[in-house]
């Protein structure tokens, strides 16, 4: 089979695959003996000439679909239309449009008090469902849009109506009195009264008026920019009053065009870790070095929380055993199959069973009918070799065994019930003849005993 499927391949694509089962010899080995399945070879093809598994690839793109839901946030209800979109593109991508909590997530981001008001109404219309009772997140955006069209309308005839509120004036309306802040049409309008002042001299005698210089066009490009009108410049011979701290490194007495690290990028953080009075304490060989998260600790800090711990170690172990099952990971398992199935199952595997179009979920792999076995309770697949590698060789071969006088007892049992069958229908032609020749079987049966009789006497 596989030699007739690597003439389908071109020359870049077929000299890929004769190294591949070169170097890797023991693993084509494997997919050889998984059975003759084409999707076997289009997988690993695919694999080497992409570098993606076509089978967990969809799971990886899935995950990260459902934390870029989690990132989403609106903001400002100017920008719903694109949020509304972007959050529909990830949700069809992770195969969550008919899931409820990625409905309900999506009430729960709109802002203010008008998100509040669409959450109940969201709800409700997704607890009663539509028409053909198919809601989905495309149907819940589509409802939310036609709420805010309602809303808009209500806004734009408030609108008019209070500028054709103008008629109000002309027309008389019952006055108030005694009340000293009038509101409405009729209030009083209060006119401000100009008084006369006298202009009084300066008595500053260094006064000196300013020149005004009007800034043109031509002023604010570079060549014709005047530095000594329009730019200020520093003097070192002044005392200012103001101290001058440089923008780059926060010291005094220079600004940051004339500053001698400027050219340093990391000088603040240079100038944070010389300056912080901590210790800094080498990481043991008992973490990984995979760990993404290293900090800095303090001694005085660790002997105080070591102190804390000693004080109230039972408000810790409850507080742990709280949070214990809690995992972030499997809130993004959810997909396809759930993630509560491949940790808490125990696999009770039934051999030569299962379906070809489905893979192995632990090689994905697509093995012979015979070369595969299922479980009972979560419906998992899985091949021979796999199997092999979790479970000891003698429950396949006796499970095979079984099998095999399960098989014998029932063709047994098929030979058997032909045997009865045609001995049924022998004994019905017999009692067919026996009803016809009954007569005559009757008279030579009294004609021996009689004549036996006679012999005796």
């Amino acid at each position: 089979m596989y030699k007739y499927l690597e003439t389908t391949l071109g020359n870049t694509a077929r000299r890929l695959w004769d190294d591949y089962k070169s170097t890797y010899n023991q693993k084509y080995l494997e997919l050889v003996s998984a059975g003759a399945n084409p999707y076997n070879f289009v997988n690993t093809v695919s694999n080497l000439i992409t570098a993606s598994d076509p089978n967990t690839g969809s799971i990886y793109q899935q995950k990260e679909a459902m934390r870029k839901l989690e990132q989403i946030k609106l903001n400002d209800w100017r920008k719903i239309v694109p949020f509304l979109t972007e959050f529909i593109h990830y949700a069809t991508k992770s195969q969550n449009t008919y899931n409820k909590e990625v409905m309900n997530k999506l009430l729960l981001k709109l802002p203010g008090p008008l998100g509040i008001e669409i959450q109940e109404i969201g709800r409700i219309f997704i607890e009663k469902g539509g028409t053909n009772q198919t809601n989905n997140i495309i149907t819940l955006s589509y409802y939310i849009m036609q709420h805010l069209e309602k809303k808009c309308n209500e806004v734009y005839i408030e609108r008019q109506m209070k500028s054709n509120y103008e008629f109000c004036g002309k027309i008389y309306t019952a006055q108030q009195y005694g009340n000293p802040e009038q509101c409405g049409c009729n209030r009083k309008i209060k006119y401000k009264k100009n008084y006369y002042q006298e202009k009084t001299k300066q008595s500053n005698k260094n006064y000196k008026p300013r020149k005004k210089i009007f800034i043109r066009r031509s002023y604010a490009k570079r060549p014709f920019l005047n530095k000594e009108r329009h730019v200020r410049r520093f003097n070192k011979d002044r005392q200012y009053k103001d101290t001058i701290t440089c923008y780059a490194c926060g010291q005094i007495g220079h600004i940051s065009t004339k500053c001698p690290n400027k050219h340093n990028l990391h000088n603040k953080q240079t100038a944070l870790i010389n300056n912080t009075q901590m210790d800094l304490i080498n990481i043991t060989e008992n973490v990984s070095d995979t760990e993404s998260i290293y900090s800095i600790v303090s001694t005085i800090e660790t002997e105080s929380d070591e102190e804390n711990l000693e004080e109230e170690p039972e408000d810790l172990v409850e507080a742990l055993t709280q949070f214990k099952g809690f995992n972030l990971e499997n809130e993004y398992m959810d997909l396809g199959e759930s993630s509560r199935t491949t940790l808490e199952c125990i696999h009770d595997f039934i051999r030569n069973r299962g379906n070809d179009d489905k893979p192995c979920y632990n090689c994905y792999l697509y093995p012979h009918i015979t070369l595969r076995a299922q479980c009972k309770k979560c419906l998992k697949e899985i091949c021979k070799m796999c199997f092999i590698k979790i479970n000891p060789l003698e429950k396949w071969e006796q499970d095979n065994q079984n099998i095999k006088r399960i098989n014998l007892y029932k063709a047994e049992n098929m030979i058997l019930r032909k045997s009865i069958g045609l001995i049924e229908e022998r004994v019905e032609l017999i009692e067919k003849d026996s009803s016809i020749n009954y007569k005559r079987y009757w008279y030579i049966f009294v004609r021996d005993i009689w004549w036996k009789n006679i012999k005796q006497t």
